[in-house]
């Protein structure tokens, strides 16, 4: 889930760029990296919120320390 001020500061930095729309999408593909590759191997998985300020990278996106809770087979 995008919080309204994730989104306007995505579009805010798209802007900043002159990208388009193609920079909207490398903006949100850069966000959401960690958890495309990381979330499918949490055995508790939960509900995200990109906030601005995982946006600016001010904080993560989701607790890095739950990585090590890996599904077992």
């Amino acid at each position: 889930m995008f919080t309204d001020a994730a989104l306007h500061e995505i579009a805010r930095r798209a802007k900043e760029k002159d990208t388009g729309v193609r920079g909207l999408r490398a903006i949100v593909d850069e966000l959401m990296m960690d958890i495309m590759f990381h979330l499918p191997d949490l055995e508790h998985k939960g509900r995200f919120v990109v906030t601005e300020k995982v946006v600016r990278g001010e904080e993560p996106l989701f607790d890095k320390s739950l990585l090590g809770q890996r599904k077992t087979a």
